[in-house]
């Protein structure tokens, strides 16, 4: 694949955008730059689908500014050239046609010839195993199919920016595997990717970059094992025999105990206090008390879930 120039980056300025009385995106920014993957992370309803739809101009902005710059350096509106995208859900082709009629069709919208865009579908459907489905109705694939059916669709054209919007939704762990094999050498290969998803551990595997979004806003960005490490404090977990870890919390109400799951609770702070505040305390047959640095998932209930104290 063919690299892309250092000046060619996709740009958000003061994003704004209201449904009604809801404010969606509050003077939101961002920038996408060549060979690197960003994450797009909050929890539903923060205005991560609402800023990717501006972004490839299926909504319009209240007010703000999105561009490319080509080049020569000179700003310009984004082009439906400029990338490929992945929504979440069904909503990326027409469920009753043949896998390879909606590539042929999209990539005409895109500028390439119905023998190019079926070849360059056929090989991506090749890659994930799919090949021989290409004359099969999209109603009658599976949800991961259907999802590896759109990224190879969005990437026909060969765009410089990639913008997914939930990609791993449906796949099985080894397609979730491909696909995260995927995006890094995409970005190696210098294109810019968006990457809006709740799957954690496949933002933490792949990000350069990290962007939380929470009720319209930007409430940190920064490279992900810089954020990491601002929360780097590390914690305890204490797991139990049996799935008895949210009564242990309920009789204990400490500030710095929160619930993991329902066989294992999560302290942050020192061995000591561990010892004598919280496991001296806890009732129930406890297996293993390990140690652990925090992940995504950890600094994202820590920013936007409030369920954790410091």
């Amino acid at each position: 694949m063919k690299r892309y120039k250092e000046a060619l980056v996709l740009v958000a300025q003061q994003i704004q955008k209201r449904f009604g009385d809801l404010v969606a995106l509050d003077g939101v920014g961002l920038e996408l730059h060549p060979g690197e993957t960003v994450g797009l992370l909050g929890p539903n309803g923060a205005g991560k689908t609402t800023l990717i739809k501006i972004l490839i101009g299926l909504l319009e902005a209240d007010s703000g500014d999105v561009h490319v710059f080509d080049e020569a350096g000179k700003p310009r509106p984004v082009r439906p050239t400029d990338f490929g995208v992945v929504l979440e859900g069904n909503r990326n082709f027409y469920q009753n046609l043949p896998a390879v009629v909606n590539a042929v069709y999209f990539g005409a919208i895109r500028g390439l010839t119905p023998r190019a865009a079926g070849e360059r579908f056929r090989r991506w459907m090749e890659r994930f195993d799919l090949a021989d489905r290409l004359n099969d109705p999209l109603s009658a694939f599976s949800r991961g199919m259907q999802q590896k059916a759109a990224i190879a669709t969005a990437l026909l054209h060969d765009p410089p920016f990639l913008l997914l919007d939930e990609p791993t939704l449906g796949l099985d762990p080894e397609s979730k595997n491909e696909l995260e094999r995927m995006i890094v050498e995409l970005a190696r290969a210098g294109k810019a990717i968006l990457l809006a998803s709740h799957d954690m551990g496949t933002v933490q595997r792949v990000a350069d970059r990290v962007i939380f979004l929470n009720k319209g806003q930007i409430v940190l960005e920064d490279r992900t094992n810089a954020a990491l490490r601002r929360f780097a404090t590390p914690w305890f977990v204490i797991q139990f025999a049996r799935p008895e870890a949210e009564k242990a919390l309920a009789r204990l109400v400490h500030p710095k105990v929160r619930l993991r799951d329902a066989s294992t609770l999560i302290f942050k702070g020192s061995w000591e206090a561990l010892k004598h505040e919280v496991l001296d305390h806890l009732t129930g047959e406890i297996v293993r008390v390990s140690w652990e640095m925090p992940s995504l998932e950890d600094l994202f209930l820590h920013l936007v879930g409030g369920k954790w104290t410091s």
